[in-house]
């Protein structure tokens, strides 16, 4: 009987490419879920998750983790995760199904956390990176090369570590390439469109700050029928009316709580108008300066984090002076992605806290992929720029391995996380070392496989 259902996995599995990367990011990300919270950010968002459930409200007064998170605010009384709420709501019937059979975030704390953590955030991700999959197929990239950056896009940048904990970034993220992918398939009919503009409004809804790659993605509807327009604008309204009717319900207002500093006016509160991200700001341009190099290059930087995609932004130079198919889509990528991190690094002083390289990029990571679906031909005239792709994308991986050791790094300010982070790993119990060792060694043995058979032929 077990052989039989063997064979049938084999048989489900072969020819199901999606399937495959599902299941084997799915594995992947229980490998990294940590069992135990220790960030303001994620404690805040169980705060909320267990005051749905056990209190039926989002107010976390009476939570177990009230003392344990400054992420809250003061509202009418009441104490309120400043996290969007709608992620907790998703992740509340998975708590609810834990608690009804005795494991709570009190007598649990580990199984509740890591199992609320892995059915949320380690399915959701496993989900976005399908979707990168599945809209490389689209763009028409062959098997070898769609299968070498989709191991990359899991593995070699932030969607890594951040897969591990409970947090917002990744999950919209994921979301934005669902959208991307149905903006790829807009000519194949209305629902499309639609299902992009819920998908787009549905990560805005998540992170708050991916609302602003609702009006980029119109570009790719230049020269299309008025109809998919429409189509698309009427997607994107159920999901936002919803989180500003939430943001209304619970703050007074429809500004994000981060943006609205009465909300943190009591008794305990570190955060104000010097501080909070989104209302904080430089005090010269020199600060600007700084801020920018180490966000983008220095020790919290982008690309110091995720290397790999410098050469992601040589491709999109590359392919945005071709006449493409897709060269609508790559200028929706650069612009919206441009506007994102310039939003934050003119709107935020803190580096996004205590966190390994700057967490908020982390809802970029797929789609800013993208660009190297358009790169595999200039490989094969060019020898050294195949392997400047390979020593970044091997260091990326790297990279993003060694923040698996603790996403919410022990940093703040313009401090080294991955320093920190080494530090961190090398304090892990052996277990955890062999662990992460033998996950280096499949990933990295993977990679190379997938580099030979790709770029052996072209010498």
């Amino acid at each position: 009987m077990q052989e039989l259902r063997l064979r049938s996995l084999r048989r489900a599995l072969k020819g199901n490419e999606s399937l495959v990367v599902f299941i084997s990011f799915l594995l992947l990300f229980a490998l990294v879920t940590h069992k135990v919270s220790w960030g303001w950010n994620d404690l805040s968002r169980f705060a909320t998750i267990e005051s749905i459930v056990e209190e039926g409200t989002l107010q976390i007064d009476d939570s177990s983790f009230f003392n344990r998170t400054g992420d809250k605010y003061y509202y009418n009384g009441h104490y309120y995760s400043d996290k969007p709420p709608i992620l907790q709501i998703a992740a509340a019937p998975v708590y609810y199904s834990l608690w009804s059979d005795g494991f709570s975030f009190v007598a649990e704390p580990k199984i509740s956390q890591f199992m609320v953590t892995f059915l949320t955030i380690g399915v959701l991700s496993s989900l976005g990176l399908v979707f990168f999959n599945k809209s490389l197929h689209v763009m028409g990239v062959e098997g070898g090369w769609r299968g070498l950056l989709t191991l990359i896009a899991g593995t070699g940048t932030l969607v890594f570590p951040y897969s591990g904990i409970f947090n917002n970034h990744v999950v919209s993220g994921a979301l934005l390439m669902i959208a991307f992918y149905h903006l790829l398939r807009i000519g194949d009919g209305v629902r499309y469109a639609v299902v992009a503009g819920v998908m787009h409004s549905l990560a805005g809804s998540i992170d708050f700050t991916t609302f602003i790659f609702i009006p980029f993605a119109l570009i790719v509807f230049h020269k299309r029928p008025l109809k998919l327009v429409v189509a698309f604008l009427i997607g994107t309204i159920p999901l936002t009316l919803t989180y500003f009717s939430i943001t209304m319900l619970v703050s007074g207002s429809i500004l994000p709580p981060g943006l609205n500093t009465a909300l943190w006016d009591y008794p305990g509160s570190i955060f104000d108008e010097s501080n909070l991200s989104g209302v904080a700001r430089h005090g010269s341009l020199a600060e600007v300066g700084v801020y920018t190099f180490h966000m983008l290059a220095g020790n919290r930087g982008l690309f110091s984090h995720t290397p790999i995609l410098l050469v992601s932004i040589y491709a999109l130079l590359r392919v945005l002076r071709q006449d493409t198919v897709f060269r609508g889509y790559y200028r929706y990528i650069t612009l919206a992605s441009a506007a994102f991190i310039l939003s934050y690094i003119l709107m935020s002083n803190n580096y996004s806290g205590g966190a390994y390289g700057v967490r908020w990029f982390t809802s970029i990571m797929l789609i800013g992929m993208i660009p190297l679906a358009g790169i595999r031909d200039a490989f094969r005239d060019n020898r050294v720029l195949r392997l400047l792709f390979i020593f970044l994308a091997a260091l990326s991986i790297l990279v993003a391995l060694i923040g698996t050791a603790q996403p919410w790094a022990p940093v703040h300010d313009n401090m080294s996380s991955i320093t920190e982070c080494i530090k961190v790993l090398a304090e892990k119990s052996p277990i955890f070392r062999i662990k992460t060792l033998v996950l280096t060694v499949v990933i990295y043995t993977l990679f190379f496989s997938y580099c030979m058979k790709i770029f052996n032929k072209e010498g």
